[in-house]
């Protein structure tokens, strides 16, 4: 069950976005210029993904801010809200998690 901090991700774009974070994760082993080439595509394709896709407004902070994709500190993909202070950040599946 969702917590009230989770975001409500439609299930089509949430199998798209794990799709995305898919083909990242088989870029990790690529030589380097290929590998920044790969994760670039993949934050470009999320954000315009989730652009047209119907993803929910941050609705942690005031007013409510965008939602971009970004990517943790282990390369793993995640969304990010444009709030600064907090920043709030969630998984593929909209669970809030770190940032």
């Amino acid at each position: 069950m969702p917590g009230p901090e989770d975001l409500k991700i439609p299930d089509h774009l949430a199998l798209i976005l794990q799709s995305m974070d898919a083909v990242r994760q088989r870029a990790m082993g690529a030589p380097g210029l290929l590998q920044s080439h790969v994760l670039d595509m993949m934050k470009l394709a999320a954000t315009s993904a989730m652009a047209v896709g119907d993803l929910p407004q941050c609705p942690l902070g005031s007013p409510p801010a965008a939602i971009q994709s970004g990517f943790d500190s282990k390369g793993n993909m995640r969304l990010e809200c444009l709030h600064s202070n907090p920043q709030h950040c969630w998984d593929l599946n909209g669970h809030r998690g770190p940032c």
